[in-house]
């Protein structure tokens, strides 16, 4: 599985959302691209989260908090240190201390009750997790949405980027998509990527992403400025040599394992992700091509000329 390494909302002029993505492990995959030239605004202090973070557990760390299964089987592994840093989506860079960060289960999306929090640095250890298994985590904090990354493969970087959303940017994100959020229900982030032999990612514009449970609620990010649009008005900028930016965002998931897959102009599938939803939460998480996919799906998926 592939590790999230970089992801960023950009709020410019008009507060525009867009996302880059970049990978969680084993499947391949470096930091995503693209560096944000207008920075985000700061999270302001108010508003509550209506779901309050977990208190922290005094006890111990659980050395085998579930078998993950969710996507593959990793197998067992020695025990290592898991070491993340939180940074706040949206908030390119900035490390996030006083998170409650709970280790879930990712073959059955239940709490382990496995639990840290970050410290002034915005850092978090968790000791004996098995190497090479797949790994959920949720992060919490007053004024932030819950925010769960899944797929994590424990043991293949030195550390990791683990993702929380301030309630600033969910509700602008999704007030300038169109969409609300519904009550029990959840919304995932990401983008959609094709990797080169060198594993490089490269972003896939004009791809459709269908969601198992379905929702209509879902909008993808102009490759031009960033803007929230229709699938149909990705061609023009995608062609134009920006490739499209691949990124997109889906509302109002149901509860429970839920399928994001993305699909090209004839409706062939470019690749999948399995996660799982959480009401009322965020997921960051992206959409990786299969081995499969030989060459850059955007020229087809947009109409391209060769």
């Amino acid at each position: 599985m592939k590790r999230m390494t970089v992801c960023a909302v950009l709020l410019a002029g008009a507060l525009a959302f867009a996302m880059v993505a970049g990978c969680d492990s084993g499947g391949g995959g470096g930091g995503g691209g693209g560096d944000d030239t207008t920075p985000p605004p700061e999270d302001t202090a108010g508003g509550d989260d209506t779901t309050p973070p977990p208190e922290d557990t005094a006890g111990g760390v659980d050395t085998d908090p579930g078998t993950d299964t969710l996507v593959e089987d990793q197998g067992g592994g020695e025990p290592v240190d898991f070491a993340a840093a939180v940074e706040g989506f949206g908030m390119d860079g900035n490390l996030v201390a006083g998170v409650t960060v709970e280790i879930y289960d990712n073959a059955t999306g239940e709490a382990t009750g496995v639990k840290q929090v970050s410290d002034e640095s915005g850092k978090v250890v968790f000791p004996g997790l098995t190497k090479g298994k797949l790994y959920g985590f949720k992060c919490t904090l007053e004024n932030y949405k819950p925010t769960f990354t899944w797929n994590n493969e424990v043991g293949i970087i030195d550390e990791e980027t683990i993702w929380i959303v301030p309630n600033t940017v969910f509700q602008m994100a999704l007030g300038l998509a169109g969409l609300q959020a519904q009550p029990g229900k959840s919304v995932v982030a990401g983008a959609i990527y094709w990797l080169d032999g060198q594993e490089v990612e490269h972003a896939v514009g004009c791809a459709t992403v269908t969601a198992e449970p379905a929702t209509d609620d879902i909008r993808y990010m102009d490759a031009d400025n960033g803007l929230p649009t229709t699938i149909e008005n990705q061609p023009a900028t995608a062609c134009a040599g920006t490739k499209g930016n691949g990124r997109f965002v889906a509302a109002n998931l149901e509860p429970g394992q839920a399928t994001l897959t993305a699909v090209d102009g004839d409706g062939g599938t470019i690749g999948a992700t399995v996660l799982w939803s959480i009401a009322d939460s965020i997921a960051v998480s992206n959409i990786y091509a299969n081995p499969d996919v030989t060459e850059n799906p955007t020229t087809a998926a947009c109409g391209c000329a060769e």
